[in-house]
């Protein structure tokens, strides 16, 4: 759809919306600074609420600019997209709206979910399941648009699981235009039933919020263990509290930072040592230097230098018995078929709970456990 530099208020409406919820005092914010550009005898209010009109990408700019203000929150633009389906007029016209798509795939196969200002390009689906999508956003160029667009989208496509009373999708962003990209790219993950337990049913935010209260539980047994027999406690796997057999190390190589850290915390409160790496050529290297210490990988399928399974070559390379487990958030495609077919010791799907994710390093630690692809 080309451009016409104008949006629907459907955006200012749910700003206007968020900022009535947590400060309704400092509404006059958000159109005090462009009241000038809003038609005359007009109501502000009524203006930006009714999605029949339409403001140009500068107003929509300076109007997220002081939602942030009104409300004193850096991110109060993504809280407002992310909420829109919580009681709001505009919520639950979108939940008629997107309903007739009976699911979250649909609902974005079939929707630029109301995103201003995309190009020609649009948003371009990259791949997409039942449970994950990887979608790249083409802005306009030639519009004087902030990075408030980019957390607006993110906050609007983590919603869309929410019109079907599923929990909030996870994203993480793997390329930002307003940092300098040729696009924004997101990978999204979100549940097929209400809210499972564990990592896959959350944010790995709140869960990494509850890893100090999960680390300390870890500490205090291994202390009491020592305590009561002299030695180290021997790990069940099938725990997703207790720690590993051995002080085993372990190359994490991951693309996203995030990933990287959550990966390394869950490892270390299981008695692992790990090292990390966020490129392939970085993993070889590392593995090069230190392939008498490291007893296993983890690695990406997808680096921003090379593929999963060109690291996985240049590790036998040097190392013939390394023992890889390979992660991905895309399932066992074509590209982990691949690796695995060259011998690569096991798989394991993204986002994992620290359960899974102990059961799958052990089966490949442990040569005689039969290792599971799925």
């Amino acid at each position: 759809m080309k451009t016409k530099g104008f949006c629907s208020c459907r955006q200012t409406k749910s700003l206007v919306d968020y900022v009535r919820a947590k400060n309704p005092a400092n509404l006059p914010f958000l159109w005090g600074a462009v009241q000038a550009e809003l038609p005359e005898n007009q109501d502000p209010e009524g203006f930006l609420c009714n999605p029949e009109n339409r403001v140009s990408s500068g107003l929509l700019r300076r109007i997220m600019e002081q939602t942030r203000k009104a409300t004193s929150d850096d991110m109060a633009v993504y809280k407002a997209a992310l909420s829109i389906t919580n009681g709001s007029c505009f919520g639950r016209g979108l939940k008629k709206r997107f309903w007739v798509f009976f699911g979250p795939k649909k609902a974005i196969q079939k929707t630029r979910m109301c995103i201003p200002f995309l190009s020609d390009q649009g948003a371009e689906i990259l791949s997409i399941s039942e449970t994950h999508a990887v979608i790249r956003l083409h802005w306009c160029a030639d519009r004087a648009l902030s990075s408030d667009f980019c957390l607006y989208a993110k906050g609007a496509y983590q919603a869309i699981p929410t019109l079907f009373h599923l929990a909030p999708a996870r994203l993480w962003e793997r390329t930002c235009f307003f940092k300098g990209g040729p696009w924004c790219e997101y990978e999204i993950w979100w549940d097929k039933q209400r809210r499972e337990r564990g990592v896959s049913g959350g944010h790995w935010s709140a869960w990494l919020g509850r890893l100090p209260q999960r680390l300390k539980m870890v500490q205090e047994k291994q202390r009491d263990v020592a305590r009561a027999t002299g030695v180290a406690p021997a790990g069940d796997p099938s725990s997703n509290e207790q720690p590993s057999r051995s002080k085993e190390t372990v190359l994490l190589v991951d693309s996203q930072t995030m990933l990287l850290d959550v990966g390394r915390r869950m490892m270390e409160a299981v008695g692992y040592e790990v090292m990390t790496a966020g490129k392939g050529e970085d993993a070889v290297a590392i593995y090069e230097d230190q392939r008498e210490k490291i007893d296993m990988v983890v690695l990406d399928t997808v680096l921003p230098d090379m593929e999963g399974g060109e690291v996985y070559e240049k590790l036998k390379a040097i190392n013939p018995q390394v023992k890889v487990l390979l992660s991905s958030a895309y399932g066992i495609d074509k590209v982990a078929n691949a690796v695995l077919a060259k011998g690569c010791d096991g798989f394991l799907q993204k986002p994992f709970s620290l359960k899974q994710l102990s059961r799958k390093m052990r089966a490949v630690l442990e040569p005689n456990n039969t290792v599971s692809h799925g």
